[in-house]
């Protein structure tokens, strides 16, 4: 499994853990323009979309699906650099009620409101604040699921908009 050899983090301590765990505060993705995402299906989304993933972390006893494996396999093969999580640090470090055992750094890339020109009858939404990054999660799942063509993000640390469809 070429997955594997990514270096392996197994301390708390390590500045690459670290620095994957500060992109769960605003305050982190803010100071670096990068985020996190996990999941087979985000990651391969972010491949599909041409997304700019700057690194990839996995956990390869969790990471069991095949299609999962050949997508580390093939980020791996492509250049994209990453890490193997112990599994106690990728337990700290996954939001998901069922984590996959794969996730990425990916880069932000901003629109401004100015440069947006929503579709006629397409249906946006706004978001003013969120109380945990799974909740932001669950209403992008539940907006793209219904339609909604893009989300704004507005508010003191939310400020952007993105494009669903």
């Amino acid at each position: 499994m070429h997955e594997e050899k990514y270096a392996l983090v197994t301390h708390s301590r390590d500045p690459r853990f670290l620095a994957l765990r500060s992109l769960q505060t605003p305050e982190g993705r803010f100071r670096t323009g990068l985020y996190l995402i996990e999941g087979i299906r985000h990651v391969a989304l972010a491949v599909e979309h041409h997304a700019p993933i700057r690194s990839l972390f996995v956990e390869p006893s969790v990471l069991s699906n095949p299609f999962g494996r050949k997508l580390a396999r093939k980020l791996r093969k492509s250049g994209v650099p990453g890490l193997r999580l112990s599994r106690p640090l990728y337990h700290v470090l996954t939001l998901a009620a069922a984590p996959r055992g794969i996730g990425a750094v990916v880069r932000q890339q901003w629109t401004p409101i100015a440069g947006v020109r929503p579709e006629r009858n397409s249906f946006w939404l706004a978001l003013e604040s969120i109380d945990s990054p799974g909740n932001l999660g669950t209403i992008v799942r539940t907006a793209e699921a219904t339609g909604v063509a893009g989300i704004f993000l507005i508010g003191e640390m939310l400020i952007l908009s993105t494009r669903l469809q």
